[in-house]
């Protein structure tokens, strides 16, 4: 084994040198801005695209400059000491974090964010919280903010925003509140807390808006990507200093354009306020003099909510009740609401959960935009976190129910996901129905162990279900969701179990993640057919992929108004069906009576014994009437 050892250290060695020489160098990246320190790096194409995903798309879609065969890159916003150390990273995989400083540390995690070295984001991450969790306790938002832009640090933001609410009293006060961005504000807000005024709130997004309002007027990003002729002219039509800045003390100045503007943004988020929370005399002072800023519907309903309250008074306690708002555009959610559950995601908004919900309860997409989920999803498992690795996923994920899995591509962001009604469970166990969706699903009782007609490996188990389906959205948007529902006549291949892969979809496969090979594969798509529309290529690589549990919340009705008023209209024709049923069997039985009277007038003798004798005979023919004629209806039921 030292022998192996020995060979792997020289063959580093050996690769070092090209870094520490050049040799043959292909590309030349450009690191730093002027008028700081800027620095070019000779490197080669071949290292870069294999050891570094951004730099793999950069060269091989020609996105650098050449010149005499070499490659130019500019990385300007990336400083030359953090891409030295990303360098020796790409040629030896030697990256000393314990000499970094906190500051340093950060300025890493970001370029390595924006280069996609996932596994060095999760490692600076876990360095930064076990080694510095000092001064990041003492002031989150303020490394909050310099991750606005990073997409990969999940960790790191979650582990901040829970030492944010830890002092959220004194955090409030932080001047880096309004620098974050509206992602960052929606994932602080919609936490659970107590002991906070509800108006500190309410005035914090008022400021925050306010900020992001001014800031929108200008936006100095875009000098760095205009050419310097219209990079000039940008600078003087929008400097700061040719606008008038927003300022709540002259609120009463503000045109209708003004207050469009900073309503854009604080609308966003009134739903995120426990109004309930606010007494009269509160909002009277705090809210209704920016009435403006918020939208009609939404204030219209807050005003009944008020004046419904019981003698009007200004108290300090909870005068609204839980409910939805009937607004067209907007939703009265108390923030601790348990349909206001906060995701922890790295992939997914609010609003592809709404989505993902709609098609499990095979509703609309859109249906539950402005109402309560009826889902609860947790998290169970995060490749970038967790580890790439078969095992750590079935570990995670088996016996747990009914899931959804959800991928990102590396190339594009598209979301490539599906829902599993079932446990992912190996063959040979019993499956216990986890059904959530309309149709009740189970697992074949002898699984399935290989398919004759492409070879499929004998580990192979597959379960049966109706219920489960696939999805796409592209570039995160919810709106582009695309879903593909399993063919019911090949619905005993619709969920493929493999100990040694990710989830898997389909009889051929049509969906398989690769833990080993980090990619997501389609070998045919018989099963869910819009499938090809999915991947451009059979094998894509992966960014990174969750796995979350899907557990119905009994508090909350999967039903619509329609129907209600169909189920209402059913119970009101069944009340008539069987009031008219009484009212048939009242005229047989007034029809029946009259018969018997009618011939116990033609057949009775004149003493009261005879007539009670007729009447009895009369009586007994009835029956046996009524009898032979329900027989012979049952006949013609059966028939």
């Amino acid at each position: 084994m030292s022998k192996v050892n020995n060979s792997l250290v020289d063959l580093v060695k050996d690769i070092s040198l090209l870094l520490t020489y050049g040799y043959n160098y292909d590309v030349i990246v450009r690191c730093g801005r002027k008028p700081n320190e800027v620095a070019d790096f000779k490197a080669h194409s071949a290292i870069l695209g294999v050891r570094c995903p951004y730099f793999r798309t950069a060269l091989s879609l020609n996105y650098a400059t050449r010149w005499n065969g070499v490659m130019f890159v500019r990385k300007e916003n990336i400083e030359p000491h953090i891409f030295r150390l990303l360098m020796k990273y790409f040629y030896t995989s030697i990256i000393d974090l314990d000499t970094l400083s906190l500051p340093e540390l950060m300025k890493l995690l970001i370029a390595c964010d924006e280069l996609s070295l996932s596994s060095v984001v999760n490692r600076t991450q876990s360095h930064m919280i076990e080694n510095h969790s000092k001064p990041l306790q003492q002031d989150p938002l303020n490394y909050l903010t310099k991750l606005n832009h990073c997409s990969r640090c999940s960790t790191l933001k979650t582990y901040l925003v829970d030492q944010f609410w830890r002092t959220p009293t004194s955090s409030f006060s932080s001047p880096y509140l309004n620098s974050l961005n509206k992602e960052l504000i929606r994932e602080l807000f919609q936490k659970q807390h107590e002991g906070l005024d509800e108006i500190e709130i309410w005035n914090r997004l008022l400021e925050w808006s306010v900020v992001q309002a001014n800031s929108s007027l200008f936006d100095p990003s875009l000098l760095y990507s205009l050419p310097s002729g219209i990079s000039s002219l940008y600078s003087l039509c929008y400097d700061p200093k040719n606008h008038k800045e927003f300022a709540l003390n002259e609120f009463e100045s503000w045109s209708e354009q003004d207050c469009e503007l900073v309503k854009s943004h604080i609308s966003e988020f009134i739903n995120l306020i426990r109004w309930q929370e606010i007494s009269l005399e509160a909002f009277n002072t705090h809210v209704s003099p920016y009435q403006k800023l918020i939208p009609a519907s939404f204030y219209a309903e807050l005003l009944t909510d008020y004046t419904a309250s019981p003698d009007n008074k200004s108290q300090s306690q909870s005068i609204f009740n839980y409910h939805i708002s009937q607004s067209s555009d907007y939703m009265i959610f108390p923030r601790n609401f348990p349909i206001r559950q906060y995701f922890d995601t790295a992939l997914l908004s609010v609003s592809h959960f709404n989505t993902i919900s709609a098609w499990i309860a095979r509703k609309d997409s859109d249906y539950y935009n402005k109402k309560p989920l009826p889902y609860k999803f947790t998290l169970l498992y995060r490749a970038s976190k967790d580890g790439f690795d078969p095992q750590v996923f079935h570990e995670r994920c088996d016996n747990k129910g009914p899931t959804i899995m959800v991928s990102k591509l590396y190339l594009g962001g598209k979301l490539i996901g599906g829902y599993n009604p079932l446990d992912w469970k190996p063959q040979g166990q019993q499956m216990v129905e986890g059904r959530i969706g309309s149709e009740a699903s189970k697992i074949e009782t002898t699984a399935t162990t290989s398919l004759s007609t492409n070879n499929t490996p004998k580990r192979y188990s597959w379960v049966t279900t109706n219920d489960s389906f696939l999805f796409s959205f592209q570039h995160l948007l919810p709106t582009t969701g695309i879903i593909s529902r399993v063919v019911k006549s090949l619905s005993q291949k619709a969920v493929c179990y493999d100990p040694k892969s990710g989830p898997g979809f389909g009889a051929g496969l049509d969906i398989v993640v690769s833990n080993r090979y980090r990619t997501i594969s389609t070998w045919g798509y018989s099963v869910y057919p819009e499938v090809q529309w999915f991947l451009s290529e059979n094998h894509m690589e992966l960014e990174d992929y969750e796995v979350f549990s899907v557990e119905r919340d009994e508090n909350v009705e999967i039903c619509d108004e329609d129907e209600v008023e169909e189920r209402e209209e059913k119970e009101e024709e069944n009340d008539e069906k069987e009031e008219g049923e009484k009212d048939e069997e009242k005229d047989e039985e007034e029809l029946k009576q009259e018969r018997i009277d009618e011939n116990c007038r033609k057949e009775g003798g004149e003493s009261g014994k005879e007539k009670e004798k007729t009447k009895e005979e009369v009586i007994s023919r009835e029956d046996n009437v009524s009898r032979q004629h329900y027989e012979i209806e049952s006949v013609y039921k059966r028939d």
